[in-house]
């Protein structure tokens, strides 16, 4: 339906209505759209800032409006069936948010069994919005050699304030090693407020055990198998007491705000353990804790020291778009553009001076969809003291390796036949990793092989740092390697170039982190 508008000199559409009827299968369907349109403008004003990356937007209030509201708002009066329908969705919200409905849900779920003390519990209200959680002991399982078999407790207590995304958090935990015979508690409280900007803050404290690359280039799981099966202990770990306090918070689209501040006392660690189910090689002994010098079972990479530790930094997500809801914000991934991220850190008030350092680091990423060509990933990585100092070795920059062949990481960010603690630098380095998973563009193409639906998969990884030559590897490997759904596995073949010395070999690795 169209009405003539004088000012616009033009006939303009006031209503639609569509009707569809069609059947399928025996069952027949049929129903009506109808649509009111006004407030036209046909001399808008558009300037730069009139297209942002906000895609779809609501206003607030809009799902709270009164009957009286969309009474006077709508051009189509609601027919009977759409009365009884909105009505009927009325009472079965009314119930679901009612407490004699949610309490039976959670008597369901609140169930113990005699595997919740291994697997975990929770308690939940679901009505006062808080739940009470207890960490099982597979959680935090497993081994290395200075604590022997090691797992932990902890319980966790959650509140939500509202709907809007404010809520708060608090737990307490304890770490156990059987072999170390010692109890490292730790504490954390989390507080968010809501779900646009989304701002946190974040208290935590008590006695860790990290690993002297910050990165975790070594799963527990992996140090597990490894250790017990092949008396490989590759993790290294050093003991830290500490209390950390933090905020992050999106400052404004694609614009990531974070900060912490930290003061520890770090200890160095020892073997407690020779233990391993290897039999052939039970007198033989492990590496020392000491990652620099392995047959150095008596003194450390470090000495204990006191240090304050200040982080400040930014992530831009540019050409980030996102959805605009009345109480929440949705950001969508998009690949067009690469992600920045900028870190400055200062270690301060050491009892060491020449532990107190200033750092720069920053990371440039991107996933690119091909299309028809596949994905490209590509990371940069870099790094900068300002001044050169004999600082901690687990303030060092430090570089991904790997010395697995049964890899379950992705292992984007990290070098695939590099030793764990080969690179590491007080001055300044930069890494690059690039890969191209062409998909089906290459194998597709080939008569028989396609029928396989592998994907080749090429990529390239250098790394230059101060004081040493540079280091690269080059790899070229199938993924979607299975049958039918079941495609766990890809294959890389993978080879290395340092300082005149070449070296290659085979990584393996469940296709589900290709």
């Amino acid at each position: 339906n169209y009405n003539y508008s004088a000012v616009n000199d033009a006939w303009v559409k006031i209503s639609q209505t569509i009707d569809f009827k069609f059947g399928l299968f025996g069952f027949n369907v049929n129903g009506r759209f109808s649509a009111g349109e006004s407030n036209y403008n046909f001399k808008p004003n558009f300037t730069k800032k009139t297209f942002t990356k906000e895609v779809l937007t609501f206003a607030i209030g809009a799902t709270k409006k009164d009957t009286d509201f969309w009474n006077q708002l709508r051009p189509v009066p609601l027919t009977n069936e759409e009365l009884k329908d909105y009505k009927t969705k009325d009472s079965i919200k009314m119930v679901r948010e009612s407490k004699p409905y949610l309490d039976s849900i959670d008597k369901i779920q609140n169930k113990v069994n005699f595997l919740s003390p291994i697997i975990g519990y929770t308690f939940q209200n679901s009505f006062k919005k808080w739940s009470i959680s207890f960490d099982g002991l597979i959680e935090d399982f497993s081994f290395n050699t200075v604590q022997g078999f090691h797992s932990s407790l902890g319980v966790n207590y959650f509140k939500r304030q509202n709907d809007k995304g404010k809520w708060w958090s608090a737990g307490l935990g304890v770490a156990y090693g059987l072999s170390e015979k010692k109890a490292r508690p730790t504490f954390y409280f989390s507080r968010k407020w809501n779900n646009i900007s989304k701002p946190r803050f974040y208290l935590s404290g008590g006695i860790t055990t990290p690993q002297f690359n910050g990165r975790n280039p070594i799963k527990k799981l992996d140090n597990l198998i490894r250790s017990l099966t092949r008396r490989l202990n590759y993790i290294k770990i050093y003991e830290k007491e500490f209390v950390r306090i933090g905020y992050s918070e999106e400052i404004r689209n694609g614009v990531y705000f974070s900060s912490s501040l930290e003061y520890a006392n770090r200890k160095p660690l020892f073997n407690t353990t020779n233990y391993s189910f290897a039999r052939q090689s039970r007198s033989d002994p492990y590496t020392s804790n000491n990652p620099l010098e392995p047959n150095n079972f008596t003194s450390s990479v470090f000495t204990e020291h006191k240090i304050a530790t200040f982080n400040i930094g930014s992530t831009f997500v540019f050409g980030q778009k996102y959805f605009s809801y009345p109480d929440r914000k949705f950001n969508v991934s998009e690949s067009k553009f690469p992600s920045l991220n900028l870190n400055y850190r200062k270690t301060f008030g050491s009892d060491n001076s020449e532990f107190n350092a200033d750092l720069i680091t920053a990371n440039l990423n991107q996933d690119i969809n091909a299309g028809n060509y596949g994905e490209i990933f590509y990371h940069i990585r870099s790094g900068l003291f300002l001044k050169k100092k004999n600082i901690a070795f687990m303030d060092k920059l430090q570089v991904n390796g790997n010395q697995l062949t049964f890899v379950m990481d992705n292992q984007l960010n990290s070098f695939g036949l590099l030793e764990y603690y080969k690179f590491y630098t007080n001055d300044k380095y930069a890494e690059t990793h690039l890969e191209h998973n062409f998909k089906g563009a290459v194998l597709g193409k080939i008569p028989l092989i396609n029928k396989l639906n592998f994907h080749l998969v090429g990529g390239a990884k250098t790394m230059f740092m101060a004081s040493k030559k540079p280091y690269t590897e080059y790899s070229i490997g199938l993924g979607n390697i299975g049958f039918g759904k079941w495609r766990f596995l890809r294959i890389d073949y993978v080879k290395s170039f340092h300082a005149g010395i070449k070296n290659d070999g085979l990584l393996f690795r469940l296709s589900m982190f290709n």
